[in-house]
């Protein structure tokens, strides 16, 4: 049963129009490469739309559905091909992963060159507004400029894979900047956001907080800059400033906050701070998942046991908390969880997330439902009822592929394929 449940989540989708198409995507808010706010409707994003399938279906080989998917998400470029269109940002992103991961010689993958440098212009973009918003002392001036998921820390992290020169000139120039994000300001915390908290206390009037998730804060960037700096190795250019300040950023994490139990996000109140912890929540994007994923990163990353053991106690707290759970998904749900522990388990010999991953892939299995539209049902506490989503961040796509990285005995070296596509792909 186990083996078979990737497949059989796959054999849901297999027609890209079916499932993506645009009367019945889901939409979201996006950014336009210049910076200008758009409404997108979400078909081609490698988080909620088809570019997540079409890594799914590589993984598992299914060249035919890949092929349908590559064919169909060319087709859907309109907006990352022009970057004043609207949803050019997100599209762009997923369409850059999507042509790297298209079969060879097809139509989507010989666009590679080109949406890639449209990415490198993404980049630039983004370090040029933190640049300005850091050297002002106001910090990021939002997370759209510098989080790990349709950020710099993303740009950087999708860029980490290239070989090419002018992409080796804006992961230097870009991890200069992220590292200044994480220099304690003057209240002696880092990842400083200009505007209300992610999860909106508006009628606190806030101005700003420190956003200290994996999602949209400074772990997803320290993360980033782990990625950087491992490609600084590979080109065997200097790494120690990167590695000081992925070093500097875990040690602070544990000596302000005292252990493994950070909060989500810290903001001004009343001449002083006030913490809004995270519930007790596991998962990655706030949650206590996500340090661990960044510990075992750094520590795999800085050749440093303790951090990894830091990040294996995370981790263990995280699968002892999985009951408070809501939902299935990699972004805030048992997904995250095991993609998270199957992390853990490659950097470390613990034999206790041996067993903790086979805890949550036996879960998760458990759960699947035949009778689903895509096997596993999207069920936020927000949500009255469950919602068939197809997407890889939030959606069944992101459920079977984190179980296929948990079951596949190779594993994915990148071991986070909600940010970038993986190297080592099955042929």
């Amino acid at each position: 049963m186990t083996l078979s449940v990737p497949s059989s989540v796959l054999a849901k989708m297999s027609h890209p129009a079916a499932v993506f198409d645009a009367e019945r995507a889901p939409s979201a808010d996006g950014l336009g490469v210049n910076g200008e706010a758009v409404a997108l409707r979400d078909t081609v994003s490698y988080e909620n739309g088809a570019s997540g399938v079409l890594l799914l279906a590589r993984l598992l080989g299914e060249r035919e559905v890949a092929e349908e998917y590559s064919q169909w998400i060319e087709g859907q470029l309109v907006t990352a091909l022009d970057p004043s269109a609207p949803g050019a940002r997100h599209a762009l992103v997923g369409a850059d992963i999507a042509a790297h991961l298209a079969p060879e010689g097809s139509g989507l993958a010989s666009l590679a060159g080109r949406l890639r440098g449209l990415l490198r212009k993404k980049a630039d973009s983004e370090i040029l507004a933190l640049d300005q918003a850091m050297r002002s002392g106001r910090g990021s001036p939002g997370f759209w400029v510098s989080d790990a998921l349709g950020g710099l820390g993303r740009s950087l992290v999708i860029l980490a894979n290239s070989t090419d020169d002018d992409s080796r000139d804006r992961l230097v120039r870009g991890a200069d900047v992220l590292r200044r994000s994480l220099v304690p300001d003057q209240a002696g915390l880092v990842g400083r956001v200009q505007g209300p908290p992610f999860y909106g206390r508006e009628w606190d009037g806030l101005e700003s907080h420190w956003n200290l998730g994996f999602a949209h804060g400074a772990s997803g960037i320290a993360f980033a800059l782990v990625r950087v700096g491992e490609y600084l190795r590979r080109e065997r250019r200097p790494t120690g400033e990167v590695e000081a300040s992925v070093r500097a950023y875990c040690e602070w994490l544990f000596s302000r906050f005292g252990g493994i139990e950070i909060p989500m996000y810290v903001y001004e109140h009343e001449g002083g701070s006030r913490y809004v912890p995270n519930g007790g929540g596991p998962s990655w994007c706030y949650g206590t998942a996500g340090q661990a994923l960044l510990m075992f990163a750094a520590g795999d990353f800085l050749g440093d046991s303790t951090i990894i053991e830091r990040g294996t106690d995370a981790a263990l707290l995280s699968v002892e908390r999985i009951a408070s759970l809501g939902d299935n998904s990699l972004c805030h749900g048992l997904a995250g969880i095991l993609a998270m522990v199957t992390v853990g388990h490659r950097v470390s010999e613990d034999p206790r997330l041996d067993r903790a991953e086979k805890l949550v892939r036996d879960r998760i299995v458990a759960l699947y439902d035949s009778q689903s539209s895509f096997g596993f049902d999207y069920s936020p506490r927000n949500l009255r009822v469950a919602a068939p989503v197809p997407g890889l961040l939030n959606g069944a796509t992101g459920v079977a592929i984190a179980l296929w990285q948990s079951m596949e005995a190779r594993g994915i070296g990148d071991g986070a394929p909600w940010l970038c596509p993986p190297s080592d792909l099955p042929n």
